[in-house]
């Protein structure tokens, strides 16, 4: 959650949405990938999209899952996703 990433105020969380949206991204990480690295780039992506006038949950998550589905699935390897790899 929030907690395991860092303190709130580091990643200039203030909006609610921005906060609940970065826990359900983040519950969507596989344990095995899960990192603070990762955590902390999905921050970031989220406070930009923040910053930018998005600031619905459903428009924040969406752009944190990009995230996720991109460190997930790199780009160019498609294929893998779709065999099941």
């Amino acid at each position: 959650m929030v907690t395991e990433l860092a303190p709130e105020a580091a990643f200039g969380f203030g909006h609610p949405d921005c906060v609940a949206a970065l826990e359900y991204v983040c519950r969507k990480l596989p344990p095995d990938e899960d990192n603070p690295a990762i955590r902390k780039h999905i921050a970031a992506e989220i406070v930009a999209a923040c910053q930018k006038g998005q600031t619905s949950h459903e428009e924040l998550a969406s752009v944190g899952l990009k995230i996720v589905n991109s460190y997930l699935f790199p780009p160019g390897r498609a294929w893998l996703k779709t065999l099941g790899g």
